[in-house]
């Protein structure tokens, strides 16, 4: 049933927030949340774009909200805390992606703060630690890992980008961040939710919806 008076969402994130893909052609199938807010009579708007970051994800929605009125809610997608990062990392990289992630979250509540929203937080690439689901009263963590909803003994790791391996000094570190990584993608490779072997499918996504759409 269609609402007679549409409220607004705002969906950011990488890849993850953008839905289904066809990475062979690179585009977008089905636009996951999105499309199913608005089938069920919302008005969507969607920031998420792929290979960002999360403060990249998180300046783009600040950005976009400049000229609404009033939003409802925002769901963010979180991903790898250590994307894009191009510095040698000497010291403990997790660690390091904890304190990333750490900043992303002040930045998003922040956000969250500036336009009077609560924030929902659903872990992509990026398995949200258990110390940020309290961390923040106007960002909730609402699932802190989406892939662990669909495959069973998935890693609980903050990683989720390999491309933050030839940056770490430490060898031995360095192998254990690649072992934490390979094993998401063996699971996203052996599971059907997943068609494109690294993003979920339109089934998925509805499912993942059916529980965001209680604290909306």
């Amino acid at each position: 049933m269609r609402r007679k008076f549409p409220s607004l969402i705002a969906i950011a994130g990488d890849s993850w927030g953008c839905g289904e893909w066809d990475l062979t052609n690179f585009r977008v199938l089905h636009t996951g949340l999105e499309q199913y807010f608005r089938d069920d009579g919302y008005e969507v708007i969607n920031t998420s774009k792929g290979f960002i970051n999360n403060w990249t994800a998180l300046n783009r929605l600040e950005s976009a909200l400049e000229s609404v009125k009033q939003i409802d809610k925002i769901i963010w997608f979180v991903t790898c805390p250590t994307r894009g990062m191009t510095l040698t990392i000497d010291s403990d990289p997790f660690q390091t992606a904890q304190e990333n992630l750490r900043f992303d979250f002040n930045r998003a509540s922040k956000i969250s703060e500036k336009f009077q929203c609560e924030i929902l937080a659903i872990g992509g690439l990026c398995d949200i630690p258990d110390e940020f689901r309290s961390r923040h009263k106007t960002v909730r963590v609402l699932i802190p890992s989406v892939c662990s909803l669909f495959v069973e003994n998935y890693p609980r790791s903050i990683f989720g980008d390999i491309g933050i391996v030839k940056h770490i000094s430490d060898p031995v570190q360095a192998k254990q961040v690649t072992i934490d990584v390979g094993k998401k993608h063996q699971l996203f490779e052996s599971s059907d939710r997943f068609p494109d072997n690294f993003h979920l499918g339109r089934d998925a996504y509805h499912e993942v919806y059916k529980l965001v759409k209680q604290h909306v």
